[in-house]
């Protein structure tokens, strides 16, 4: 009986590592053609030239280089990107961080847009 209490203390007091955090997925983008991110809860790392990017994802992190057109149809996406020329958020919560934006459309409720060269 002693054994096994000792078995037990031991196996709680086990340090159980921290889950790890997954690598965000690379997508080669293109010029002339649209990307579209549908995955939930996943990390985009977008390389390349991009042209149009669909976030239609929910939840979905997205580092990007510059874009004709980004829209942002899925809710609480966080989206970090180079220069865009249009952008369009018709979903809720979103964030979007770029240095530039030439034309900007929002429509869905509590989203977040910081322009750093305003």
């Amino acid at each position: 009986m002693l054994a096994l209490a000792a078995t037990l203390v031991s196996a709680a007091t086990v340090a159980v590592p921290a889950q790890a955090v997954a690598p965000a997925l690379p997508v080669q983008c293109e010029m002339g053609a649209e990307t579209v991110l549908a995955w939930d809860d996943v990390a985009y790392d977008l390389r390349g030239t991009c042209g149009v990017v669909r976030v239609s994802a929910d939840h979905a992190t997205v580092t990007m280089p510059a874009a004709t057109e980004l829209v942002l149809e899925g809710t609480g996406n966080a989206v970090t990107a180079k220069p865009l020329l249009d952008v369009e958020v018709t979903g809720a919560g979103n964030s979007l961080t770029t240095p530039s934006v030439r034309s900007l459309v929002v429509s869905g409720a509590g989203t977040a847009v910081t322009v750093s060269g305003l």
